[in-house]
Parts: structure tokens; sequence; C-alpha cells
């Protein structure tokens, strides 16, 4: 028989830390992946704690809030975790934002502009294009349907993306030119991806399927 020993190091580590410390902390997956369900049930959580929460977070990570749902990166280098990949899919829980997007450019005048896209709950982005020379996807967690259609909204082709543990088969990135009309749905509860398209982002460039 074997016999092990456990030494408990209570009074030794552990410390009282504020909310915010949240996003530099070394998290274990069942916390930073759940960090939503522990603030709702903390009571008396308020708007102002989250927006620390949400500060620290974009100080963290070289980032400058342009609007509730975009973000940009500060600096020409930049990097990001899977840790902080989550706690930001949470902090638009809080906030109750659905769709959001980070980007790794510095602002829309990029020649390349790289976004990663969350998706909060199952959305349908309706069919558009763009006049521009390419764009493509890759899906980091969960699923989505790229559609694409001709001019009369036929449906040419379907390509689901869809990021799976021990399954080496399915499509997990699809490029296309941007110019052919295309709808993008999250089959997943929530769904996070890369879009990678050339710059400079106008909006006069998007054409809405009417």
């Amino acid at each position: 028989k074997k016999f092990y020993k456990f030494e408990l190091n209570e009074g030794k580590e552990a410390k009282w830390f504020s909310l915010e410390k949240l996003t530099c902390l070394n998290l274990t997956p069942p916390i930073y992946e759940n960090i939503f369900k522990i603030f709702k049930n903390i009571s008396q959580i308020s708007n102002k704690k989250i927006n620390k929460f949400e500060i620290a977070f974009l100080k963290l990570n070289n980032l400058k809030k342009k609007n509730n749902r975009t973000y940009f990166s500060s600096n020409n280098n930049f990097c990001i975790n899977r840790q902080n990949i989550i706690i930001f899919r949470e902090i638009l829980k809080l906030n109750k934002i659905n769709i959001g997007r980070i980007c790794f450019h510095k602002n829309l005048n990029d020649q390349i502009q790289e976004m990663l896209i969350f998706h909060n709950k199952k959305i349908k982005i309706k069919s558009h294009k763009q006049n521009k020379s390419s764009v493509s996807y890759h899906i980091y967690e969960g699923s989505i349907n790229i559609v694409t259609y001709d001019k009369n909204n036929k449906i040419i082709k379907s390509n689901k993306l869809i990021k799976e543990k021990n399954n080496s088969h399915n499509l997990e990135f699809y490029r296309l030119r941007p110019n052919i009309y295309r709808s993008i749905k999250s089959l997943s509860d929530y769904a996070i991806f890369f879009e990678i398209a050339c710059g400079p982002f106008k909006d006069k460039d998007t054409i809405w399927m009417k």
C-alpha cells in the first residue's frame, strides 16, 4: 500500500483580493470559464465593480474601448492568452452584450484588419459582401455556418466551421472572395472566431443583401 501525505497551506498563501485582480491571476479553467456565473452568485455586484473589472482587463491586455461592442489594440504588437479571451467573453455577458470583437489592429485605417469575434448566443449576421480583395474565417471555439449566395439570394454553398476536441475532420478555416454575398450564423450557444480582411475599413464598402 502507498500512503500519501497532504500538507494544508491555510494561512500561508490565502489572501483577499479585489475582483479586478482576477484578470491577472493565474486561474484554473473552471474559474475563468465561469466568471459570469461566479459574479452572478455574488451579492450586490454593482455596475461600478463590473466597470473596474473591465478597466483592469483593458489595461492588462493593452486594449482601448471604442464602444460597447468593439475594442482595439493600443500597440502594433498584440498578444492574448486563452484565460483573457474567455474573460472578455464573460465581460460581454456581464454587460449584456451579445456580439463583441477584439481588433488586433490599432484603427480602421490599417491595411490588415484582424478581429476575434464573440457571439454570446446563437446569432445570424444577414447576407452581405464587401469591396475588398480577401476575407477569411478561423473558428476558435464553438461552431458557425458561413453560407454564400448569388445575387438572387440563392444559396451557393454552406460551410460549417467547428472547433471540437479529438475531431480532426471538421473544417476550421475558410477563405473566400469578399465580393460574394455571405451570411454568418453561430450554431453553438456561444462562438468565438477570427475574421481577417484587407483594410482600411469603411462602412460604405459593406453591401447588405436587400
